[in-house]
């Protein structure tokens, strides 16, 4: 990653930054009865910073916080387990998973406590800390119209419902205190109608339970597909958002 220097050196200077992460996991999946399903993933991930983590240093608009990154982050690292079971009986659906992941080196937004800029925004700094997260996540998925095995045949209409929840703890290890910007609850449903094998639509909305909506909320975020991510997957997306936000599938 390179930053090119600015007019303005004292904000943003020039750096470049190389990094090799590396990732490891292994997991299985036993049939316990007709329709259900035990799951267990380990998983050792390394993440290299993103390029704003690095060399972020002025307001964010939508969070209404000032963001200073630090050119000297390592590589974030993570080992992570979780356990869960899923069952399936055609369109009708649903799945829990508990969770738990340790940081030697999580990357997250901590308050400095002082204030930057003209607005004077409250700064909070990208600062590798030790970190713990512990949750769980279940989803759902139940077809409110049209019968089983419609989908995709021509002329045929169906209505699904998903349902999704998400509940973690983040703790920085280091202090014993909650991670901030880290948001405890979360709950989400998404309409999806389809006719036929072409047209489809769908409605969503997720509503968290914080006073901001964290960039790490999206890490713990299902697939594209509902199905709920494993530990080693929860770290690509970061969205930038405050308030109560609205995420579609």
């Amino acid at each position: 990653m390179t930053s090119l220097a600015s007019a303005d050196d004292e904000r943003f200077a020039s750096g470049e930054r190389r990094f090799t992460p590396a990732s490891a996991a292994v997991g299985a999946l036993v049939d316990l009865a007709p329709g259900w399903q035990l799951t267990g993933n380990l998983g050792y991930t390394q993440r290299a910073p993103k390029d704003y983590e690095l060399f972020a240093n002025g307001a964010h608009v939508a969070t209404g916080v000032w963001e200073t990154g630090d050119p000297t982050l390592g590589t974030e690292k993570s080992t992570s387990i979780d356990l869960g079971t899923q069952w399936q009986d055609g369109p009708q659906r649903f799945a829990v998973t508990a969770f738990a992941s340790r940081y030697a080196s999580y990357i997250g937004l901590m308050p400095t406590g002082t204030t930057k800029g003209d607005a004077d925004l409250p700064e909070y700094a990208y600062t590798g800390v030790k970190a713990r997260f512990v949750g769980l996540e279940a989803s759902a998925t139940t077809r409110l119209l049209g019968a089983q095995g419609l989908a995709g045949r021509a002329g045929a209409s169906v209505l699904d419902l998903d349902l999704r929840a998400d509940l973690v703890r983040a703790t920085n290890v280091s202090t014993g205190e909650p991670l901030p910007l880290i948001a405890p609850a979360r709950l989400g449903a998404t309409l999806r109608w389809a006719m036929g094998a072409w047209a489809r639509a769908s409605a969503s909305i997720t509503r968290w339970r914080s006073t901001a909506c964290p960039r790490a909320a999206a890490r713990l975020a299902p697939t594209r597909s509902g199905t709920p991510r494993s530990p080693t997957a929860r770290r690509s997306a970061a969205p930038s958002c405050s308030g109560m936000c609205a995420w579609t599938t």
